[in-house]
């Protein structure tokens, strides 16, 4: 597997939102398809390429992936306003997989958002894996192949990738 591209995600199960309607630091603290910095520092050893692939200003989410102490194991960090395009526009996934130098059938995209994540992600041929239980899947578009409960489900996708197609 070239790599694994993910957004940062939830931490500890809180949910609120700060006072810019982002979900607070906490919230966001799950990232790199780690819950802490641990796994980053696992899967980078492994050779697995991670970045952030996330919607938002820079001025609010380069302080949460400071915070998270894991920028050390990142391949690639693309916010969608220094690119000037959003999730689920392809053009986001593509410019990260450039900066990754992957892939995109070689690259895994986990995500909890059904639209701007796994859709947008499957649009450019990522592998797209989404973590249940974040936000609801519509009906009106098929179910995911991929899916987990918690981002440390995907150590065992990357132990035994033969299972997890």
């Amino acid at each position: 597997m070239c790599g694994a591209t993910v957004r940062v995600k939830r931490f500890c199960g809180i949910s609120r939102n700060d006072s810019h309607g982002e979900p607070s630091p906490r919230f966001r603290a799950c990232v790199c398809i780690g819950i802490r910095a641990f796994r980053c520092r696992l899967w980078h050893a492994l050779g697995i390429h991670l970045g952030i692939v996330t919607n938002g200003e820079v001025r609010f989410q380069e302080p949460k992936i400071k915070q998270l102490s894991i920028g050390r194991y990142l391949s690639t960090v693309v916010i969608s306003e220094a690119v000037q395009v959003q999730k689920p526009d392809p053009r986001i996934f593509v410019h990260a997989l450039a900066e990754l130098g992957c892939a995109a059938l070689h690259t895994w995209f986990v995500g909890d958002d059904p639209i701007n994540d796994v859709l947008g992600a499957a649009a450019v041929r990522l592998r797209p894996i989404w973590l249940t239980g974040v936000q609801p899947w519509s009906p009106e578009h098929p179910a995911p192949r991929w899916q987990i409960a918690a981002l440390g489900d995907l150590l065992t996708m990357v132990e035994h990738p033969n299972n997890a197609t």
